[in-house]
Parts: structure tokens; C-alpha cells; sequence
């Protein structure tokens, strides 16, 4: 009775938040166990387990008492258990079927078939580059370009599957497998806007981020530089939204994440629905008429998209300068391609992200005008259905405008709910409405609950409705209802939901917005009218000039200022604090620690949850001490920069260390694409040093990207200089940052942590190979214990001959990083023999044009005994010693047999 009394009125009112809980706690124990049942077998099971649960509460209630009421309760919580459960696995099997059935995609990776679909959705041109999501229905291989008669007849069945063929593997001449396709186009003012389709190795890398596709994609380019887009039918230069195409296209392989902080584009292209990729080349005939059609069909794929497309084209003509077009998309409708990476970054960091992010606070502008009619509304009950009907098709649209993200489902969901209980006197718990909203989403897509946008979208709403009454309570009523309280308010919101979102921010993206409450004051009372007039504007047609110009006149200073200010803010020192963790005991803390604030008013519950949030807080300080008192490892990673090489390496200490930085060539730089993230992604805030191998551009491309960023307190590098201007470049921004360059030479040694030692055995001479760079290279033994790793930059044949003589079995390692990555002309027999590593790393791209690695230097490295990983295969790669033992771990999950003293971290 007691624990009865002290937690039943507390959740009483809230049976969806009981209902919620379980029903997460089922679909996380779906995500760690995959079922081999059928799905016959699973909704058997589940019918069984309604049975059971409707016979025990049948008992229970013929003869109440504890014997027959734990049996139903059980029941009970076992059958939303599997409901969770349930649909995860019926969802998983689905998409399980369907990678079977579109296996064949894998083999056709950088072929040109013909394909036949329908145009599902069509992005706006962002830099001359736009994106086309076609449901194909038929793939054509064959070089036969003339029509094909029954290509857009709905009767030839070309939407179902065809039979496959015994070895299923063997792709049929015409293979009618549906699947969604993703395809990058690029337009220009030219050719009725579709220019030529050559490009440069940047444009090819924001389309997939994998370093081996776009080394493929490079070489293919080089014979196409000439290439233009073929328009056969003059309809094709107006393509619309429901259209049906009969195109040539290059199919992409499925991209890989290369390195530890790459964007998962794989799993987002999965999470989209998007089952390949590819590059549109020429379109061979186009149809408006998109054949037989459901209704939901219709109106996703032509009703929609079209009228978002006219909102959009009618918002650049109000606004025509780029800048403030551009902000209102982003402001009206989430739509942010149009916005500049650094902008992106500095609304992120003035903790205003949220106002491009359509959510609850661009819903509440919408239904602000609806709830002002509501006493009028409530005087009858016709006026009540028709406002209700009204209010759930107003926000129907927009959620439809704005693409139906789940931050606009769950705002206009909890919309509909609390104001059908505000005209039908039917008021709930707001807490028990949110829960509602979170099943019916789930219910409907489980994967949801795995986005970080669902995540803090929900869990920002959770925060208010339990911190906000307890904060508020905290102001003094003068302050609270005088005309400066929506002001504090509006602080007040922004700061508890900073706050309470801090593990999961961090979580994610390593920053946390110190200054967002200040920077929320000043904007978002400018949204309250700024959002409202201008969709207002931008959705109705046919308003005159006259009626839209004064109040476009006052929006287009906001919309240059609202950027201003984000970046202002965003920029000072102390914006934002860079932490990031991956501990899900902070997350139990702090949730703890919002659920003993929220009740802090109930006695005993602010009791109870005070003792876990001790023994929480305890546990974490426990597993700090036992963390920081461990063993400590030297880690060190091997970046895939593509052809290049760029080694990051975390000393014992805690002191970061960089081998070369990467290439920068043909307009990318290593160091502002890949090292300057990963260093942010890895919490690196200060480098100790970056020892440059020798000056080629592969090696020291990206460093004065580096030294622009990030805080750097010493450069070693050989006594060689070079001519080059990516040379020239780094050193004068050196020079700029008062960063000391240190040549090295053979002998020394270079203490930046009393852990480690660093030896320096190479350059060795001047006059190796008639002044081969490469045979300057900087040659550096890291001895760590008793493991030890050997960096030989891009040493060749004469250098490895020297060292040899000079050094003798000091040159044994356990590691080895081989020489020009994996060339011919390195790593000969009598040097890795002398070596002996167990594990060899070769730093290349994939399919590049100096051919790397050789397969000479394979052979004579294998026939050493030393196993080998490839960067261009397995990605990033990282090894870890305690001093005795290595572990290794690849971004890539292909990995090599291992040696004996080396194993995989699991």
C-alpha cells in the first residue's frame, strides 16, 4: 500500500507515459536481437500472448485479489513489450526482403543502364546541382536506345517484380525490380538549363562520400570531360514532380563511411528510402502521364511536391536577392540548401538552429490565429466540427508543405489533440498527450526513435513540460506578469531546454551553446510576426504586388539580420564549449537530475530520486577514477585521405600529434574537408606537433588549413624546403600564427610526452638518388613499452638501403606504415626483412592513377610474413597499444587475419 500511495498519484494521469516506456523498451530490445521467425509465426505468437492477457484479466476480474492480478499485469506489460517488439521485427524483415530482392543493385556499380520510373520528388538547384528521387520500375540493360513501346503503360506490368532467375545474382536483359533511385544532376542557364555534364572531383565528392568511388568516379571523368546532357524529347526540359522518365544513368556503389567522424550516408540513404544512387547522363524520352495511380501516390508525388515547388519559386521571386531567399526558405519551410555551410555552423552555435528546423514553435504561429476564434467556435457544436475539420486540413497542408518531418508530425499531432480537448471539454495531461503522439509515430515508423532529430525533438517538449512550471515558479510575479514577462520567458524556455538537452547535443555533436538564451531573446519575438506574414505571402496566389510590397519591405531586413546576429553571436569565445561523450550513464544522471526537479515539490518522490541521482553521479565519478587510473593506451590513426598520408596520434599523456596532413590538389584540401573535422569530432583542442614528412602536396596539403584552426605549438619538418606554393602557403601562415617550424635531422630525438620516445632516423643524407625528395623523407620510430612503430614517409629503394646500414635490427617494429604508399619502388626486401613488422599499413586511394600500391611491394611485404591493411579498403585505421599488447579497429568492417600479438577491438 505504501509504494502504492507514493507513485500511483504521480502516473495515474499519464497511462501513455507508462504504455510509452514499455513500448521503447521493446523496440530497443528488438534493435539487439534480430528474429528468424516468419512473420506468420510472429503474429501467432502475438494473438497467443492477447489471449493470455484477456484470460488473466478475465480471472482477476472474477476473483480479485493478488493471486490473479500479478498474472494480469504481467500480461500486460509482456504484450505492449512485444508490441514494440513486433514492429521493429516486421519492419526489419521488410527491409530485410527488400535488400534481397534489389541484391542485383551491387553488381552493377559504375555501369550505364537505361532505367524507367516515375519522379517522386525534385530539389531546387543548390550550386548548378540538383537531385531527383525516381521509383524506378523497370532497369534495361542494353545498349538498345530506341523506345520501348509498353515503357509508361501501367498495363504491362512493369511494376511487379519479375521472376527471378535460378542464380539470382544473374541480372535479366530487362529486370523489373522496383526501388527508388537517387540521381545528381547538373543544370546550368545554358542548353535549356541542363549543362554539360563534366566536372570537377569536389562536385563528385559532395554526391558520395567515399574516397574510392570518387577516385573511380575521377578516372571515369577523364574520358567523359566532353560529355553533355542528351535531351531526346523537348518535354525533358521541363520535368515535374509525377513525371515519367526513360533515362541513362551511371549507378553509384553503395557509399562507405571512410573515416570515424564521416556522415553515415549509407544508413541516411537507407533511412530515406533510397535504395541506390547514381548521376543522370542522358534523358531518352519524358511523360507527364504517370499511369495507374493511388490517391496517396498522387498526392505525394505530383500534389505536394508541386505546391511546395510554387511556394518556393514564389518566395524567389518576393525575395530575389540569394541571401534573404535563401533565409526564408529556411525560416516559412525547413527548406536550408540554399545556406552556406558556416551558416549552418554559426546558427548551431548561437543555439538557434531550432528556428530552420520547423517544429512546435513555426506550428504554434500556425494554429496562434485558429485558437483566438475558439470561444466563437465553442457556441455550437457545428461550428465546433467544422473548426475541428478546418484546423486538422490547415495543418495537414502545412505539414505536407514542409515534407512531413516528424518535429512537424509531432507539433501538429499535439495540436490536433489539445485542441479537440480545448472544444470538447476534454482536457488531458500534457504529458499523456506527447506519450500519444509518440506511439502513433513509432507505431507507425520504429526507426524513428533512432534519428537524432525525433530524439530532440521529444525530448525538448519533455523538458519543458516538466522544468517549465518549476522554473517559472522561481520568478517573482511582479517580473513574471509585467510587460517584460514573455521576454523572460522566451529566456527562460531557451535556457531549460539548453540545459536539458545537454547530454543528447553533446552526444551527437560535441558542442553545447552556452550563449543560445541571450541570442533566442533577441530573434524569436521577431518570428512571432516574421514567420506568420510570410507564409501568409508565400502561400496564397494571386495576391497583388501592392498588398505583398510593404510587407516584404520590412521582412528583408530581418532576414539579413537574423543571419547577422547568428553569426555574432556564434563566433565569440564563448558561444559554445566543445564536450563530447559517449557514456549512457550520463544520460540516466541526467534525466535523473530534470525528474528530481520537476517533482521537487512531492516529498517523498524528490527524496527517492535524490538518492539515485547520488548513487548515478557516484557511479560516474567511480568510472572516471577507474578510467583515468587505468592503463594508458597510445593510439594512433591512419586517416583515409585518399592519395596521401595523415596520421593522427594520441600520446599516453593525452598530447596530439600529427604525421603529415594530407593532399591538396585539384581544388580539395584534406585538411579543411577531413583532418579539421576529425580533429573536432576526436575533442582535439591544441596540437603538440605535426611532423611534415617531406614537402610534396600529398603530405603537406592540408596544413595550413590546420594551422588557420586549430591552436599548433610546434611544426618539424626536413631541411629540405620546396618551391611549391602549397609550401609557401603553409609556411607563411606560420609565420602569421607565430607557430615555430623546427627542422629535424638524423640523431634526434623529440620529447613531447615522458611515455613515448621519438626517435629521428632519417633525412639522412643530401645527396640520396640525385636529390629525390622521397629519399628525404623524415623517418620516425615511436617506442611505446614494448611495442614500436615505424614511419617511413615516402622513402624509397636508396633511403631504405641507408637505413639499413646505419640502424641494423633497430629498425625492428611491430608496426610498420610502408613507404609512397605501397609503391614499387619502396619497401624492398632486404628493408622489410630487417623490420619484420607484424602489421604493415599502406596510405592510398583507391583505383589511383600512380597505381599504388604495386604489386611488387605487395608481394615482398607478404612474403616478409607481415600482414597488411589498406586504407583504400578498410578506410580509417586505428591501433591502440597498452605498452604490451595491440588492438586495431578499421571504419571498414572488411579486416585481414590477424597476427598473433595483434587483435581486433571489438
Amino acid at each position: 500500500m505504501e509504494r502504492q500511495e507514493r507513485w500511483a498519484p504521480y502516473l495515474s494521469g499519464v497511462p501513455a507515459l507508462k504504455v510509452s516506456l514499455l513500448f521503447l523498451i521493446g523496440i530497443g530490445l528488438a534493435n539487439l536481437h534480430f528474429a528468424t521467425s516468419t512473420p506468420r509465426m510472429m503474429l501467432i505468437a502475438g494473438c497467443g500472448l492477447i489471449l493470455f492477457w484477456i484470460a488473466t484479466e478475465w480471472l482477476s476480474q472474477r476473483n480479485p485479489g493478488w493471486f490473479t492480478g500479478l498474472p494480469a499485469s504481467a500480461a500486460y506489460f509482456l504484450l505492449i513489450l512485444y508490441a514494440g517488439w513486433f514492429v521493429v521485427q516486421m519492419q526489419q524483415y521488410q527491409h530485410t526482403k527488400n535488400a534481397e530482392l534489389i541484391a542485383p543493385l551491387k553488381l552493377l556499380a559504375w555501369e550505364e543502364p537505361v532505367v524507367i520510373g516515375v519522379i517522386e520528388e525534385r530539389s531546387r538547384p543548390v550550386e548548378n546541382r540538383e537531385r531527383i528521387r525516381l521509383r524506378v520500375r523497370t532497369t534495361l540493360l542494353t545498349d538498345d536506345h530506341s523506345p520501348v513501346d509498353d515503357a509508361f503503360d501501367a498495363s504491362s506490368g512493369a511494376g511487379q517484380p519479375a521472376k527471378q532467375p535460378a542464380g539470382h545474382n544473374v541480372i535479366p536483359i530487362e529486370w523489373h525490380q522496383p526501388y527508388t533511385l537517387l540521381l545528381y544532376r547538373d543544370v546550368s542557364a545554358e542548353n535549356g538549363g541542363y549543362g554539360p555534364q563534366s566536372r570537377s572531383v569536389e562536385d563528385a565528392s559532395e554526391e558520395i562520400l567515399s574516397e574510392e568511388d570518387l577516385a573511380v568516379e575521377s578516372l571515369a571523368e577523364e574520358n567523359l570531360a566532353e560529355e553533355n546532357l542528351a535531351v531526346g524529347d523537348p518535354s525533358a526540359r521541363g520535368l515535374a514532380v509525377g513525371d515519367s522518365l526513360r533515362v541513362r544513368v551511371r549507378l553509384y556503389p553503395s557509399p562507405e563511411k571512410r573515416n570515424p567522424h564521416d556522415f553515415d550516408t549509407a544508413q541516411w540513404l537507407k533511412s530515406q528510402g533510397i535504395d541506390a544512387q547514381g548521376r543522370l547522363l542522358e534523358i531518352l524520352t519524358s511523360s507527364g502521364y504517370p499511369g495507374r495511380t493511388s490517391g496517396w501516390t498522387v498526392l505525394k508525388t505530383r500534389f505536394w511536391p508541386s505546391i511546395r515547388q510554387s511556394v518556393l519559386e514564389r518566395i524567389d521571386r518576393l525575395f530575389p536577392d540569394p541571401e534573404e531567399g535563401g533565409m526564408a526558405k529556411a525560416l516559412f519551410l525547413g527548406q536550408k540548401e540554399a545556406l552556406s555551410g558556416d551558416t549552418k555552423t554559426a546558427f548551431s552555435r548561437s543555439g538557434l538552429s531550432h528556428v530552420m528546423a520547423v517544429s512546435g514553435l513555426h506550428v504554434g504561429f500556425v494554429v496562434a490565429p485558429f485558437w483566438l476564434l475558439i470561444p466563437w467556435i465553442r457556441s455550437s457544436t457545428r461550428k465546433k466540427a467544422a473548426g475541428f475539420l478546418l484546423l486538422c486540413l490547415l495543418l495537414l497542408f502545412y505539414a505536407g508543405l514542409t515534407g512531413f518531418s516528424a518535429s512537424v508530425m509531432r507539433a501538429s499531432l499535439m495540436a490536433v489533440l489539445l485542441t479537440f480537448g480545448k472544444l470538447f471539454s476534454r482536457q488531458g495531461h500534457s504529458i499523456n498527450l506527447v506519450c500519444v503522439v509518440l506511439l502513433m509515430l513509432l507505431v507507425i515508423d520504429p526507426g524513428m526513435l533512432f534519428q537524432v532529430g525525433f530524439q530532440l525533438s521529444f525530448t525538448a517538449v519533455f523538458i519543458i513540460l516538466l522544468l517549465m512550471p518549476a522554473a517559472q515558479r522561481q520568478i517573482p510575479n511582479r517580473l513574471r506578469y509585467s510587460r517584460a514577462g514573455p521576454l523572460i520567458s522566451v529566456m527562460l524556455v531557451s535556457a531549460v531546454v539548453q540545459v536539458g538537452l545537454f547530454p543528447v547535443l553533446t552526444a551527437y555533436f560535441g558542442e553545447f551553446s552556452v550563449i543560445g538564451p541571450i541570442a533566442n531573446l533577441l530573434v524569436v519575438p521577431l518570428l512571432s510576426g516574421l514567420v506568420p506574414a510570410g507564409l501568409l505571402i508565400s502561400v496564397v496566389p494571386g495576391l497583388p504586388e501592392w498588398l505583398t510590397a510593404i510587407p516584404v519591405m520590412v521582412m528583408r531586413p530581418l532576414l539579413r539580420w537574423i543571419p547577422y546576429a547568428a553569426e555574432t553571436f556564434g563566433s565569440t569565445p564563448v558561444s559554445f564549449l566543445r564536450f563530447s561523450h559517449d557514456s549512457v550513464w550520463l544520460h540516466l544522471v541526467w534525466a535523473t537530475g530534470v525528474l528530481l526537479l520537476a517533482s521537487w515539490r512531492r516529498y517523498r518522490i524528490r527524496w527517492t530520486l535524490l538518492i539515485l541521482l547520488q548513487a548515478g553521479v557516484a557511479i560516474l565519478l567511480f568510472r572516471s577514477i577507474m578510467e583515468g587510473s587505468g592503463v594508458r593506451e597510445l593510439e594512433i590513426t591512419f586517416l583515409d585521405v585518399g592519395q596521401g598520408d595523415a596520421i593522427h596520434i594520441r600520446t599516453p599523456g593525452g598530447q596530439h600529434l600529427l604525421i603529415d596532413t594530407g593532399p591538396a590538389m585539384r581544388g580539395r584540401d584534406a585538411g579543411e574537408d577531413i583532418l579539421i573535422p576529425y580533429l573536432e569530432y576526436a575533442g582535439v583542442d591544441t596540437i603538440e606537433a605535426i611532423f611534415l614528412s617531406h614537402p610534396h602536396a600529398d603530405h603537406i596539403g592540408g596544413t595550413e588549413a590546420i594551422l588557420r584552426t586549430v591552436p599548433v605549438k610546434r611544426v618539424f619538418e626536413t631541411p629540405f624546403p620546396a618551391e611549391s606554393s602549397v609550401y609557401r602557403r603553409y609556411r607563411e601562415m606560420a609565420e602569421r600564427r607565430g607557430v615555430q617550424v623546427v627542422p629535424l635531422s638524423t640523431g634526434e630525438i623529440v620529447e613531447v610526452d615522458p611515455a613515448i620516445q621519438i626517435f629521428v632516423l632519417s633525412p639522412y643524407g643530401a645527396g640520396l638518388s640525385g636529390g629525390n625528395i622521397n629519399n628525404r623523407s623524415m623517418v620516425l620510430r615511436i617506442d611505446y613499452g614494448e611495442t614500436t612503430f615505424l614511419f617511413t614517409g615516402d622513402a624509397e629503394k636508396a633511403l631504405e638501403q641507408e637505413l639499413v646500414q646505419a640502424y641494423g635490427d633497430f629498425l625492428n617494429a611491430d608496426v610498420l606504415k610502408a613507404g609512397h604508399h605501397g609503391s614499387n619502388t619502396s619497401s624492398s626486401a632486404s628493408f622489410v626483412s630487417m623490420i619484420s613488422p607484424d602489421w604493415t599499413v599502406v596510405s592510398c586511394a583507391f583505383e589511383n592513377r600512380f597505381r599504388h600500391p604495386g604489386r611488387e611491394a605487395v608481394t615482398r611485404i607478404h612474403d616478409s610474413g607481415s600482414e597488411m591493411l589498406f586504407t583504400s579498403l578498410s578506410g580509417a585505421i586505428q591501433i591502440r597499444s597498452d605498452g604490451t599488447q595491440l588492438k586495431y579497429r578499421t571504419v571498414v568492417g572488411s579486416n585481414p587475419i590477424k597476427p598473433n600479438n595483434l587483435s581486433m577491438d571489438t
